[in-house]
């Protein structure tokens, strides 16, 4: 099916958004360039910090204000915390005294979104090694080593892109700047953390599905332009192949060898899922995975029968929970609703733009 009859308003607009989502994303994970230098500081305000213990590998401890004014930049690599975040930043980073309660809020949108929450819901044996590649080694080893709070480590990562694992969301600053970013990688991000917390990782396909289907629902519903979202109801020429859809459990795949297409076609999926099968689809898929202990690794050294064997297995949990015939009626589903669901895509957006 191809998206060839919507009206030309829709074109225009869908051209236009194409445009100013092409400028400004990068990455997969829906990453928002900054525009100008709107976060250089612009003051100096006092901040209470108070150090570690004073070892080798302490780490500063600061204290923001909650208020968005309170700009200043990092001089060595520090942390603050809260009930239910500890947020770490990298020396040199441009800090705002409300980047705690950005986060809280955008978490708390998600979990009024799905119903989840972010209590340790799951065992996990990841270990916090990956922070040596943004802080000094070893400084932030003891803190919230027991994993009962969500890390958010704020970092300059250039031209690479934000990512999430376990319990971590790796942003960047520039991520928490609403006029230039409408905090879409928040969402995103912490939509990854919030599976997590919830379950096992049913691999890149679903977890890029669910992650583009909640940030933009979640936005939408507060209010908030979703432009991120064009990409996927109006992929570029060529930008997706949707025999995947059509052909069934011959291309269904846990995760796609092209990035782009797990955001596609797990977009997609996960909102048909949802659209079919009702708000507590995604948590009964999650339920079923931990109890059939899905494992969503794979062999290096025999991938594509590893692949192969997980998708299978992955098919096999969601049939368990919805319908062994999920495949074709996706497809069905997606030829008789995909337009009318661009069409309303672009109307909320239109609408929150003016």
């Amino acid at each position: 099916m191809r998206i060839n009859n919507i009206k030309k308003t829709y074109q225009l607009c869908v051209i236009g958004c194409m445009l100013f989502c092409m400028a400004m994303l990068g990455g997969c994970a829906g990453k928002i360039k900054p525009i100008s230098d709107a976060n250089s500081p612009t003051n100096q305000p006092e901040i209470s910090t108070t150090e570690s213990e004073t070892t080798e590998n302490s780490a500063a401890k600061i204290t923001l204000s909650g208020k968005p004014d309170d700009i200043f930049v990092a001089e060595a690599d520090c942390y603050t915390e809260n009930d239910e975040i500890v947020m770490y930043f990298q020396k040199g980073i441009t800090i705002k005294g409300d980047m705690l309660e950005i986060a809280n809020k955008v978490m708390n949108d998600l979990c009024e979104t799905t119903g989840f929450n972010f209590n340790k819901n799951y065992d996990s044996d990841e270990k916090y090694e990956f922070m040596d590649m943004y802080f000094a080694s070893g400084i932030f080893t003891e803190i919230n080593s027991d994993k009962s709070k969500i890390n958010i480590l704020v970092v300059n990562l250039g031209d690479a892109v934000e990512w999430a694992s376990d319990n971590n969301a790796i942003l960047d600053q520039s991520d928490f700047d609403y006029d230039t970013s409408f905090y879409a990688t928040l969402y995103h991000e912490l939509s990854h953390v919030l599976q997590f917390r919830n379950g096992v990782s049913l691999g890149s396909m679903m977890a890029e599905g669910f992650a583009t289907y909640i940030e933009n629902k979640t936005r939408l519903s507060h209010n908030i332009p979703a432009w991120t979202a064009a990409q996927y109801y109006f992929p570029a020429s060529g930008g997706f192949d949707e025999t995947l859809i059509s052909r069934g459990k011959e291309t269904f795949r846990y995760m796609f060898d092209d990035i782009d297409t797990n955001y596609q076609y797990g977009f997609r999926f996960v909102t048909f899922l949802y659209e079919t099968y009702g708000e507590d689809i995604y948590a009964d898929i999650l339920a079923e995975a931990k109890k059939s202990k899905f494992d969503a690794s794979y062999n290096e050294n025999d991938m594509e029968a590893s692949v192969k064997e997980n998708s299978q297995q992955l098919l096999k949990i969601i049939y368990s929970v919805t319908s062994k015939n999920v495949l074709s009626d996706f497809s069905q589903w997606y030829d008789d609703n995909w337009e009318a669901l661009a069409q309303k895509y672009m109307e909320q957006v239109n609408a929150l733009g003016q």
